[in-house]
C-alpha cells in the first residue's frame, strides 16, 4: 500500500479509482467468466439501488465476509465497465455492440445515468450498415425514440440498409415492417425483391427451410411486383426462387396489361410505386415587408399554421437580430410547438449560443413531432436577448414537398403597438412521418 496515498489525488473520484484499482479495503468479490472482481460495498450501493439491496437490504447475507458472488449472465469485460463507471470513470464506449452490453448491464442494476450515456452513444452512432440490429434492440427493450429514430433511417437510406450483410441477419418481423412503409429511399421494387431472396436463400442454409419461397412466405405478398417494369421483370425476376411459374406468369400479364383482373393468389395487386421518403424539407414564409422591432429581452411571437398531410416537425428557422455590422452576439431565445389555444406544448428548443448579426439560425427541437392534417397548431417564438429584430410579414409559403402543403392563419406579436401579422419566423423544417 502506498503511504500517504489520499494526498496524491486532487477529488475524490479519483481516489475511489485508486481503491479500486488497488482493491484496497475491499470487502466484496464478484466472480465474472471464472475471473475475479473485488469491490467496495459501499461505493456499489451508492450507485445502484440493486447493490444497495444486495448488501444493506433484504437480500444481503449477514456478516462482514460476503461469499463470492457469481454473474453468469454479463461479460467479464461489460461488468467491469459498469463497476468502473461507478467508482467514477467514464463508460469509454468504442462501439454499439458495447454499448448495447453495457446498457443490459446498465438497466438489470437500475443505473439510469448509465443507461443514458449508452442511449445518447447509440442516437449519435447509428448507420445505415447498424441500423437493423439497433431497430431490433429498441424494439425489445421498449426504447420508443431510439426504435423510430432507426425506422427513419431505414427509410432515408434503403437502398444501402437492405444491401448490408447486417439485412441477413434480421428478423422475419422487422423486414415485414420495412416492406409495409409506403415510403422507402429505392429506385425500384426490383431492390427489395432481390433484397428479400437474399435474405430468403441464407435462412435456408441457417434454419433448415426447403426452399426460399418457404423461408419468405410472409414477405412475399408484401412485394409490389407488378410496379416492375417489364425490362426489370426479365432481368431480376424471371429466374426469382421466391415465385412459381404460375406466379410469374400472373405477374407479367399484370405488367404488360394492367386492366386484367386481380390475380388471386394472396400476392400484392399495388401497382404504385412507393414514395420518396424526404427526411428533410423546408416550407418557407415569402416575405413581402420587413419593419424593425425593438425587444428587451421579455417579447414572445406567435404564428398559427395547418398542414394538409402528416408531417414530422423537426425544427424551425428564424431571423436572428439586425444591426449595422457583422459582428457576433449572444442570442438567448426558445421555440415552443403546441395545439392552438392549448398551453401544453409537445415539442421545443432552444439558441444560446453566440451568433452573426443579420443572419437566421436553425432551432432543431429535442424530439420530432408528428402533426396531423387539418389541426391548427401554434409556435411560440420567445425572444430573450435585447436587440433589434426583422419583423416580416408573410404573404405565402413555398414548400419544397410538392406533396404537403403549409399555410399559416395569423402571427401575432407581444404587445398591441406592434405591427400585426409579421414575425421573425423564416421556416418550418419537417420530413415526411413514418408509415
Amino acid at each position: 500500500m502506498d503511504v500517504d496515498w489520499q494526498n496524491k489525488f486532487t477529488d475524490i473520484n479519483q481516489r475511489f479509482i485508486y481503491l479500486h484499482n488497488s482493491e484496497l479495503y475491499s470487502d466484496c468479490e464478484f466472480i465474472v467468466s471464472e475471473k475475479k472482481i473485488r469491490c467496495h460495498k459501499l461505493i456499489l450501493a451508492a450507485g445502484s439501488p440493486v447493490f444497495e439491496a444486495m448488501f444493506y437490504g433484504s437480500m444481503c447475507s449477514h456478516g462482514d465476509l460476503s461469499p463470492p458472488i457469481l454473474i453468469p449472465d454479463i461479460e467479464y469485460d461489460t461488468f467491469k465497465q459498469m463497476i468502473s463507471y461507478l467508482y467514477g470513470e467514464q463508460p469509454g464506449l468504442i462501439c454499439c455492440s458495447n454499448a448495447c452490453d453495457l446498457y443490459g448491464a446498465s438497466k438489470k442494476y437500475m443505473i439510469q445515468n448509465l443507461t443514458k450515456k449508452c442511449l445518447s452513444y447509440l442516437y449519435e452512432h447509428i448507420s445505415p450498415q447498424k441500423v437493423l440490429s439497433l431497430y431490433e434492440f429498441a424494439k425489445f427493450h421498449c426504447e420508443d425514440w431510439l426504435e423510430k429514430l432507426c425506422l427513419k433511417v431505414i427509410q432515408m437510406n434503403t437502398s444501402v440498409v437492405i444491401k448490408s450483410s447486417s439485412f441477413l441477419d434480421a428478423c422475419e418481423s422487422t423486414l415485414n415492417v420495412i416492406l409495409d412503409m409506403k415510403r422507402l429511399n429505392i429506385s425500384s421494387e426490383l431492390e427489395l425483391v432481390l433484397a428479400v431472396e437474399r435474405w430468403a436463400v441464407a435462412q435456408v442454409d441457417r434454419k433448415g427451410y426447403s426452399t426460399p419461397r418457404n423461408a419468405a412466405s410472409l414477405l412475399v405478398p408484401r412485394l409490389r411486383f407488378l410496379t416492375l417494369t417489364v425490362n426489370e421483370f426479365i432481368t431480376g425476376l424471371m429466374n426469382s426462387k421466391l415465385l412459381n411459374e404460375s406466379e410469374k406468369l400472373e405477374i407479367l400479364l399484370r405488367i404488360i396489361r394492367p386492366q386484367l383482373p386481380p390475380m388471386g393468389n394472396l400476392l400484392c395487386e399495388k401497382n404504385v410505386k412507393r414514395k420518396e421518403y424526404k427526411d428533410r424539407c423546408l416550407a418557407t414564409l415569402n416575405i413581402k415587408e420587413v419593419l424593425e422591432a425593438r425587444c428587451d429581452g421579455t417579447e414572445w411571437l406567435t404564428s398559427i399554421f395547418t398542414t394538409d398531410s402528416k408531417i414530422d416537425i423537426l425544427g424551425v428557422e428564424l431571423h436572428l437580430q439586425i444591426n449595422d455590422t457583422d459582428i457576433y452576439y449572444k442570442e438567448n431565445l426558445m421555440v415552443k410547438v403546441s395545439l392552438a389555444n392549448e398551453p401544453e406544448h409537445f415539442a421545443d428548443g432552444t439558441l444560446q449560443n453566440m451568433v452573426r448579426y443579420n443572419s437566421k439560425a436553425e432551432i432543431m427541437f429535442k424530439e420530432v413531432a408528428t402533426l396531423e392534417p387539418f389541426q391548427e397548431y401554434a409556435i411560440h417564438i420567445f425572444l430573450c436577448s435585447v436587440g433589434v429584430y426583422p419583423l416580416g410579414r408573410e404573404s405565402n409559403v413555398t414548400c419544397e414537398n410538392q406533396n404537403v402543403n403549409i399555410d399559416f392563419l395569423s402571427h401575432s406579436s407581444w404587445e398591441r403597438s406592434q405591427p400585426y401579422d409579421m414575425t421573425v419566423l423564416n421556416a418550418i423544417i419537417f420530413s415526411d412521418p413514418l408509415d
